[in-house]
């Protein structure tokens, strides 16, 4: 995985990962994906847990070990299945 994050001076509080080479099939991350609707104008796309649990492994960034641990938990909350 390649990846570098963007910082904004106007967004501090946002930063955006870059991937250049993302170390997954971002095309089949991308058909399992489901859309969501955040208020009334806002449409988002939201790949499945398992595939997000699996890109933060491979990035392997500190914040990422973080993440993985709040994700597993989530899917244990929620039932998900391994593969899903």
């Amino acid at each position: 995985m390649l990846a570098f994050t963007l910082h904004s001076e106007v967004h501090a509080e946002t930063a955006v990962d870059r991937f250049l080479e993302p170390g997954f099939d971002f095309d089949a991350a991308y058909a399992n994906a489901r859309r969501e609707r955040l208020g009334d104008s806002l449409e988002i796309t939201v790949v499945p847990l398992r595939e997000s649990i699996a890109t933060k492994r491979c990035a392997g960034r500190p914040q990422d070990a973080l993440d993985v641990d709040k994700l597993e938990a989530l899917a244990r909350i929620e039932g998900t299945p391994d593969d899903a």
